[in-house]
């Protein structure tokens, strides 16, 4: 966080524009300023961080979803952060994976996709893990609906991509902009409308 731009802080009715880190305003101040505990929460507020941590924890990777997607969201994060077994699965996966290539891992991302090769594997094979790995902790948690259904229900459409189509839906999208739809955009307001 100290290595990103600070963009702005209030004093009363004054406001000071840095032009610097957040790192360099916390070391020398600016304009005989210096930072206060207000600076540290309004420079959190300014970075688009893929998770962000407040009050709660704010995940933000999943914005612009069709409707027939959102629910898949919070089934997701349910299925594996409020299951135990999954949070220990999760970090035995994880845990000897450096920040350094997992960086590296995910600035490939936007260009091959789930297509992505981290340590041997194509990323794919991890969000098909992860999905399952979801549906099973949904299973466990045995949160049922008047049908008997557990939330694991809500995983199918994003598991349609994933394991049917074996792209993300931003790839499938993409796939289909330049192939069938003919660049159109009326197909992709179809599929995004609420």
């Amino acid at each position: 966080m100290c290595e990103k731009p600070a963009l702005f802080f209030e004093r009363g009715d004054k406001w000071i524009y840095p032009r610097t880190t957040f790192g360099d305003f916390l070391e020398n101040g600016c304009d005989e300023e210096f930072p206060i505990e207000e600076d540290f929460h309004m420079h959190m507020k300014s970075i688009w961080a893929d998770i962000r941590m407040r009050n709660t924890i704010e995940i933000r990777v999943f914005d612009s979803l069709p409707p027939s997607l959102v629910p898949s969201v919070p089934a997701f994060v349910k299925g594996i952060v409020y299951d135990e077994q999954n949070l220990n699965e999760l970090y035995e996966m994880v845990n000897n994976w450096s920040f350094s290539e997992f960086e590296a891992m995910k600035a490939q991302i936007p260009r091959n996709g789930l297509n992505t090769v981290f340590r041997g594997e194509k990323v794919l094979d991890f969000a098909k893990k992860l999905l399952d790995m979801a549906e099973d902790g949904l299973k466990r948690n045995r949160t049922i609906d008047a049908h008997g259904n557990d939330e694991s229900v809500y995983l199918k459409p994003i598991k349609k991509f994933i394991f049917i189509e074996g792209c993300s839906p931003s790839h499938w999208l993409v796939k289909n902009w330049k192939g069938d739809w003919g660049q159109n955009f009326f197909p992709v307001f179809e599929w995004c409308k609420y």
